[in-house]
């Protein structure tokens, strides 16, 4: 699990490097927009990984 801070960036970009031994079958990768303050969940979101593209 890693956390990354959308502190000045207006977009809430991040890159996120591949595990080692990554393949599309048998990873995913779900983000969560969480406010620090509330502890409140404003959004989450899973990327679609297309196999013949990794």
């Amino acid at each position: 699990m890693n956390s990354f801070a959308l502190t000045g960036n207006p977009k809430g970009n991040v890159s996120v490097s591949l595990p080692k031994g990554f393949n599309a079958k048998d990873f995913e990768v779900i983000g969560f927009v969480q406010d620090m303050n509330s502890g409140i969940i404003l959004g989450t979101n899973r990327a679609v990984f297309a196999q013949n593209l990794l």
